[in-house]
Protein backbone atom coordinates (compact mmCIF):
# COMPACT_ATOMS: atom_id res chain seq x y z
CA UNK A 1 0.00 0.00 0.00
CA UNK A 2 1.16 3.44 -0.70
CA UNK A 3 1.72 5.88 1.96
CA UNK A 4 2.00 9.04 2.97
CA UNK A 5 4.83 9.30 6.04
CA UNK A 6 5.15 12.91 5.91
CA UNK A 7 5.85 15.19 2.80
CA UNK A 8 5.77 12.07 -0.06
CA UNK A 9 3.85 9.30 -0.84
CA UNK A 10 6.15 6.45 0.02
CA UNK A 11 5.44 3.42 -2.26
CA UNK A 12 6.38 -0.20 -1.51
CA UNK A 13 9.32 -2.06 -3.75
CA UNK A 14 11.66 -5.37 -2.41
CA UNK A 15 13.83 -4.32 -5.40
CA UNK A 16 17.58 -4.68 -5.62
CA UNK A 17 19.95 -1.48 -5.73
CA UNK A 18 23.15 -0.54 -5.98
CA UNK A 19 24.49 1.70 -2.74
CA UNK A 20 27.80 3.70 -2.71
CA UNK A 21 28.88 4.83 0.93
CA UNK A 22 30.63 7.87 0.93
CA UNK A 23 33.92 9.31 2.64
CA UNK A 24 33.23 12.67 3.98
CA UNK A 25 34.91 13.86 0.52
CA UNK A 26 31.89 12.83 -1.19
CA UNK A 27 34.38 10.20 -2.66
CA UNK A 28 32.83 6.28 -2.89
CA UNK A 29 35.07 4.29 -0.59
CA UNK A 30 33.24 1.18 -1.26
CA UNK A 31 29.87 -0.07 -2.49
CA UNK A 32 26.94 -2.60 -1.45
CA UNK A 33 24.29 -4.66 -2.44
CA UNK A 34 20.89 -3.62 -1.09
CA UNK A 35 17.06 -4.17 -1.07
CA UNK A 36 15.02 -0.87 -1.06
CA UNK A 37 12.11 -1.66 0.84
CA UNK A 38 10.48 1.70 -0.04
CA UNK A 39 10.59 4.71 -1.48
CA UNK A 40 9.69 7.99 -1.58
CA UNK A 41 11.05 11.61 -3.58
CA UNK A 42 12.36 12.33 0.15
CA UNK A 43 14.60 9.29 0.56
CA UNK A 44 14.04 5.35 1.18
CA UNK A 45 14.05 2.66 3.81
CA UNK A 46 16.87 -0.53 2.61
CA UNK A 47 18.05 -3.36 4.03
CA UNK A 48 21.73 -4.53 3.56
CA UNK A 49 24.46 -6.97 4.33
CA UNK A 50 25.50 -4.89 7.25
CA UNK A 51 24.42 -2.18 9.74
CA UNK A 52 25.03 1.23 8.31
CA UNK A 53 25.51 4.19 10.71
CA UNK A 54 23.28 7.22 11.67
CA UNK A 55 25.14 10.61 9.61
CA UNK A 56 26.58 8.14 6.73
CA UNK A 57 26.57 9.91 3.69
CA UNK A 58 25.64 7.12 0.43
CA UNK A 59 24.76 7.34 -3.16
CA UNK A 60 21.95 5.10 -4.13
CA UNK A 61 21.71 3.96 -7.83
CA UNK A 62 17.96 3.08 -8.11
CA UNK A 63 17.08 1.47 -11.94
CA UNK A 64 14.11 -0.32 -12.39
CA UNK A 65 12.42 -1.13 -15.97
CA UNK A 66 8.58 -0.77 -15.55
CA UNK A 67 8.10 1.73 -14.76
CA UNK A 68 11.44 3.02 -16.18
CA UNK A 69 13.98 4.65 -14.11
CA UNK A 70 17.32 4.74 -13.78
CA UNK A 71 19.11 7.52 -11.35
CA UNK A 72 21.73 7.71 -8.33
CA UNK A 73 20.81 10.38 -5.65
CA UNK A 74 22.87 11.22 -3.25
CA UNK A 75 21.53 10.78 0.72
CA UNK A 76 22.26 10.30 4.49
CA UNK A 77 21.50 7.35 6.53
CA UNK A 78 18.55 9.26 9.38
CA UNK A 79 18.13 6.30 10.63
CA UNK A 80 19.49 2.74 11.66
CA UNK A 81 18.15 -0.72 12.88
CA UNK A 82 18.52 -4.35 13.15
CA UNK A 83 15.24 -6.13 12.91
CA UNK A 84 14.77 -8.24 15.75
CA UNK A 85 12.50 -11.12 13.76
CA UNK A 86 15.50 -11.92 11.28
CA UNK A 87 18.43 -9.73 11.98
CA UNK A 88 18.23 -7.42 8.52
CA UNK A 89 19.97 -4.61 9.21
CA UNK A 90 17.13 -1.77 7.50
CA UNK A 91 18.20 2.04 6.98
CA UNK A 92 15.99 5.07 6.30
CA UNK A 93 17.93 7.39 4.00
CA UNK A 94 16.58 11.19 3.25
CA UNK A 95 17.86 12.17 -0.57
CA UNK A 96 19.53 15.50 -1.13
CA UNK A 97 18.63 15.74 -4.56
CA UNK A 98 17.74 19.00 -6.91
CA UNK A 99 14.43 19.50 -8.33
CA UNK A 100 15.03 17.63 -11.41
CA UNK A 101 15.39 14.52 -9.26
CA UNK A 102 12.49 15.18 -6.73
CA UNK A 103 10.21 14.88 -10.01
CA UNK A 104 12.16 11.78 -11.47
CA UNK A 105 11.47 10.32 -8.36
CA UNK A 106 7.89 11.46 -7.69
CA UNK A 107 6.97 9.86 -11.14
CA UNK A 108 8.59 6.91 -10.35
CA UNK A 109 6.55 6.86 -7.17
CA UNK A 110 3.32 7.61 -8.47
CA UNK A 111 3.85 4.76 -11.67
CA UNK A 112 5.05 2.27 -9.39
CA UNK A 113 2.47 2.69 -6.95
CA UNK A 114 -0.39 1.91 -9.87
CA UNK A 115 1.44 -0.34 -11.46
CA UNK A 116 1.49 -2.30 -8.05
CA UNK A 117 -1.69 -1.81 -7.01
CA UNK A 118 -0.88 0.18 -4.36
CA UNK A 119 -2.72 3.74 -6.26
CA UNK A 120 -6.27 2.84 -4.67
CA UNK A 121 -5.13 3.39 -1.41
CA UNK A 122 -2.87 6.07 -2.28
CA UNK A 123 -2.90 9.54 -0.21
CA UNK A 124 -1.19 12.93 -1.23
CA UNK A 125 0.39 15.13 1.23
CA UNK A 126 -1.59 17.81 1.80
CA UNK A 127 0.05 21.11 0.33
CA UNK A 128 2.65 22.40 2.96
CA UNK A 129 2.84 19.36 5.34
CA UNK A 130 5.62 19.03 7.44
CA UNK A 131 7.95 16.59 6.73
Amino acid sequence: MAKNLGQHVRVALGTPASCALLDPSGSSDRSLDVTLVDLSAGGALITAGEALLAGRPLRLAIRSTDPPIDLAVIGTVVRAETRATDGAFRAGIRFTVGDPERVALTRFVLKAARTTGQGSTLVLPAAGAAA
